[in-house]
């Protein structure tokens, strides 16, 4: 349970990493 909720934090934090990265670089092109 404890590696999969890790996992699935490292997602959340991955994806909104992309979300916070894609954004600007769509607005800056």
């Amino acid at each position: 349970m404890a590696d999969t909720e890790k996992d699935l934090n490292n997602l959340l934090k991955i994806l909104h990493g992309r979300k916070t990265l894609t954004v600007p670089q769509k607005f800056i092109l």
